[in-house]
């Protein structure tokens, strides 16, 4: 991996970019402000997929004895705001939360291929 990077904001959200397909001259292309758009478009998503992947995790797991079982749109919600890096293939990304309250602190990432949300796992 490259260390040239960019930044550009997209709907009000900083997005980064690595060297590779999304940059050109330094510099975030049309493709990745229109990756960016369809990510931040498929955020709620995103939000659920990470949800059906490691809710399971966080109740079993992570969750205090007395705390109550969250369901999934609890878990959506204190995923909080994503973070976006697009990565040097076309259709590679990975969306990082920080939900401070699911799992001690750790963050989340879900990993795109093709666009498309295909791995979440529970990082840091």
């Amino acid at each position: 991996m490259s260390s040239k990077r960019a930044r550009f904001k997209c709907d009000g959200k900083m997005i980064d970019v690595l060297e590779g397909a999304y940059l050109s001259r330094g510099k975030p292309t049309p493709e990745a402000r229109e990756f960016a758009a369809s990510i931040l478009a498929m955020v709620d998503k995103i939000r659920k997929f990470a949800s059906r992947k490691l809710r399971s995790r966080h109740n079993d797991a992570w969750r205090d004895d007395d705390a109550p079982i969250i369901n999934e749109s609890q878990f959506c919600e204190l995923l909080g705001q994503p973070k976006i890096v697009l990565y040097d293939e076309e259709g590679s990304a990975s969306i990082y939360f920080s939900p401070k309250s699911l799992f001690d602190g750790h963050g989340v990432e879900v990993a795109l291929a093709d666009g498309k949300p295909y791995h979440a796992t529970v990082i840091g």
